[in-house]
């Protein structure tokens, strides 16, 4: 229980952090987000600018930092929580910490944001929101379930590559 509570804190805390990064590049650029809109979106809107493909690389720096600057720093911090660091529980700790973040994106970014709020600044320039409003829930769930198999995946192999640095 104290791994789960440990690592859903630090979850709440990366999800706040990558929350708030989704939502400004929102705010900047909405197009930096094309590749996560639906195919008759992309088609419509075509392929991204050179503009959007530069901010969005200069965007991914600040979060990937984010990202594994929150687990390392939860995974240093777990030591305290179970004495020991086993693989069992730096696999834990990642899980949750990436399934909190997950459902948050889910729930708040996609489905409370994106899909049911819909404000001016995330909507793409010659994009009518009734066009995929029907399947949007659907969609955004698709899309959590494939974000939770690659925590499933990638869950393993952080785990092992911290237990070989410890």
């Amino acid at each position: 229980m104290a791994i789960f509570l440990h690592a859903l804190f630090y979850g709440l805390v990366l999800s706040f952090g990558l929350s708030s990064l989704i939502l400004l590049t929102l705010y900047i650029n909405p197009e930096m987000w094309l590749h996560d809109a639906p195919s008759e979106v992309q088609a419509l809107v075509g392929p991204m600018s050179a503009r959007a493909r530069r901010q969005r690389a200069f965007w991914s720096v600040p979060f990937f930092l984010l990202l594994f600057g929150v687990l390392a720093l939860s995974i240093m911090r777990l030591e305290a929580v179970v004495g020991t660091l086993t693989f069992t529980a730096v696999f834990v700790n990642v899980v949750v910490m990436l399934m909190t973040f997950n459902l948050v994106d889910l729930i708040i970014i996609d489905w409370l944001i994106v899909a049911y709020w819909r404000p001016q600044f995330i909507m793409l320039p010659g994009v009518n929101p009734a066009m995929w409003a029907e399947n949007e829930y659907l969609f955004h769930f698709k899309g959590f379930l494939k974000g939770s198999v690659g925590i499933i995946i990638a869950s393993p192999i952080l785990a092992a590559i911290t237990m070989l640095f410890v």
